[in-house]
């Protein structure tokens, strides 16, 4: 099954890190970052992934998590999909958007991660917004 996501943490669209793509907690596919060739969403980034699964997946609940870079922490994002094998869930046209919080992201952390956030009150302390 592939995926075209946009991320969204924080109210701002993220221009880098890894999605994640979960079945019942198991990592079954990871994106790579694409520039969006044409439409409306050109010059913009995609998070590509395949999300693999066998026949008796079908109809499982795909959960996504999203990380900024290397060493930090990942938040858990709030949408999901339904595994379909050989299906297809966005489009450069048209993208899944995936979101997430920045006070998911800040919470129990002290030092600053690279995330681009402007939940301003919500990361005290997190140093990202």
């Amino acid at each position: 099954m592939t995926v075209v996501a946009i991320v969204t943490i924080g109210g701002v669209r993220q221009s880098d890190g890894t999605l994640g793509a979960f079945i019942n907690g198991e990592v079954r596919g990871v994106s790579t970052l694409m520039e969006v060739p044409f439409g409306p969403y050109m010059d913009s980034f995609s998070f590509d992934a395949f999300v693999y699964g066998e026949s008796s997946d079908a109809g499982a609940t795909i959960t996504y998590a999203f990380a900024p870079g290397s060493g930090a922490s990942t938040v858990q994002l709030s949408e999901t999909s339904v595994f379909e094998s050989n299906g297809a869930v966005g489009s450069a046209v048209s993208p899944l958007s995936l979101t997430g919080r920045c006070r998911d992201w800040c919470d129990g952390h002290t030092q600053p991660w690279s995330i681009k956030c402007v939940e301003f009150d919500a990361c005290t302390g997190c140093g990202a917004c």
